[in-house]
C-alpha cells in the first residue's frame, strides 16, 4: 500500500520553557509515507526561530524532512492564519 506525502504546517510564535519539547514531539509522529514538517515564524527575530533552526538541523541529521519558514508580517489577517497559508504554499507539490 502506498501512503501519500503529508506536510505538517506548524505556526509558531515565541519560545517558552517547554516549547522545544513540544516541537520535538511533533517530529516524533509516526506515519508510513513521506512526511514533511514546516515550522513557520513571523520573523527571524521571533524568539522561536533560532531554537527551531537548531531543532531542524538535528532532525535533518536524523533523516527527517523539516525546515523553518519565515513568513513575514501579516497585513490583512491574523498572524497565525498568515503563517498557516505561507506554510501550505511552501509545502511539497506532491503533499496532501
Amino acid at each position: 500500500e502506498t501512503w501519500p506525502q503529508v506536510t505538517l504546517v506548524l505556526p509558531v510564535k515565541g519560545c517558552r520553557q517547554y516549547s522545544l519539547r513540544n516541537w520535538s514531539s511533533h517530529l516524533a509522529v509516526q506515519y508510513r509515507g513521506p512526511l514533511e514538517f514546516v515550522f513557520v515564524t513571523e520573523s527571524e527575530e521571533d524568539p522561536a526561530t533560532g531554537p527551531l533552526q537548531g531543532l531542524v538541523r538535528g532532525a535533518a541529521a536524523s533523516g527527517l524532512n523539516a525546515r523553518v519558514l519565515v513568513a513575514g508580517l501579516s497585513q490583512h489577517c491574523s498572524q497565525k492564519a498568515f503563517n498557516l497559508v505561507a506554510g501550505a504554499r511552501a509545502a511539497a507539490p506532491s503533499s496532501r
